[in-house]
């Protein structure tokens, strides 16, 4: 899309240099895609000892884009994306079952100089988000609110400005209703943008607190990446992130604070690989899988219904993909009590 972008753009660079990628949770997502476009893909998440999987599916056709996720909370989320209903237009239709209030309405407007983007939620009483942003040569302005019609109020209005150029991105925000003063400097070591430094700073005049952070992002190779973060409280994260393969990727993460060493530093193993399709495991076999795979992580009866046996079905059948090239003999006793090892074999033995 053309333009300046929306005005949740503004800052988005200095965020993603700052969040993306840090998880401290383990989380395996594998990716299978056919030859006429579909795409499955698979996520399990342990989060504090409990155990969430879901399913998702994607399918392209000309200008629209189909989304549909399950998860083993018995949600189904499925999201209409089309391009170009009207010229320089962009719909997003977004609904959930069995939450029938939850559907929202999306339409973003691009133009050279300005974009528009409006959500409303679809229900009787809907909340209204409005958002503008114009600009040019890497200047932008931009403004958002929200209405709650029901309460007859406004739940956010927010305002930035923003300059980007090849070799820096700086951004300054007003949000929470004025609250909050957010600045961000973020600066390119290259041309391709695949290394930079970031320096942010949080200005919250209610409680007179600021917060300011410093990183970074380093490409070591076309294929590794390693980024560090650092804010005035003293906590230091880091990670280390590889692509094993095209579109496969392992990422490492880890965090702890420098004043108070004596807490237990935080960490997570975050996989995503990538497989194409190119054939149909039987249901046989991956209901033996489904035994496996339920006995060892051990996953309470109560939250693992038999209506979503489908659901662990389909992320079993990715599964298999992994397990089928791991030799019988290097599958140690408790292998499965941490799924996320299933990455780390895999790639040995790839």
């Amino acid at each position: 899309m053309k333009g300046p972008g929306l005005f949740s753009d503004i800052g988005k660079k200095a965020k993603d240099l700052l969040t993306k990628d840090y998880s401290y949770d383990q989380k395996l997502t594998i990716s299978t895609r056919s030859a006429t476009g579909v795409a499955l893909t698979s996520g399990a998440l342990k989060k504090g000892g409990l155990y969430a999987l879901d399913v998702s599916t994607q399918y392209n056709y000309k200008n629209t884009l189909i989304d549909v996720k399950v998860d083993t909370d018995s949600n189904i989320t499925t999201t209409f994306t089309v391009l170009e209903v009207l010229p320089f237009t962009k719909t997003i239709a977004t609904f959930k079952l069995p939450d029938y209030n939850s559907g929202k309405l999306e339409v973003q407007y691009f133009h050279d100089h300005a974009s528009l983007s409006s959500v409303v939620a679809l229900k009787q009483t809907p909340v209204v988000d409005l958002s503008a942003s114009f600009g040019a040569h890497g200047i932008v302005f931009g403004a958002e609110a929200g209405f709650d019609t029901s309460a007859g109020n406004f739940t956010k209005y927010n305002a930035g400005v923003g300059l980007k150029k090849p070799e820096h991105d700086v951004s300054v925000i007003l949000a929470d209703k004025g609250d909050t003063l957010r600045a961000s400097y973020v600066y390119h070591l290259d041309e391709k943008q695949k290394s930079s430094v970031v320096a942010e700073i949080n200005r919250k005049f209610s409680t007179n607190e600021n917060i300011f952070t410093v990183g970074g992002a380093y490409a070591v190779d076309p294929q590794t990446t390693v980024k560090a973060k650092l804010n005035n409280s003293g906590k230091l994260a880091a990670l280390l992130q590889h692509e094993v393969k095209p579109k496969s990727i392992l990422t490492i993460s880890g965090e702890f604070e420098t004043k108070a060493l004596d807490r237990t530093p935080k960490y997570s193993v975050t996989t995503d690989l990538c497989y194409i399709l190119q054939g149909i495991f039987d249901l046989a076999q991956r209901i033996c899988l489904l035994e496996i795979f339920y006995v060892n992580l051990a996953i309470p009866p109560a939250s693992f219904p038999l209506e979503n046996i489908v659901i662990v079905d389909f992320l079993l059948h990715w599964l298999t993909l992994l397990l089928l090239k791991v030799p019988e003999w290097f599958w140690p006793t408790g292998f499965y009590d941490d799924w996320f090892f299933l990455c780390y074999f895999k790639l040995l033995f790839d």
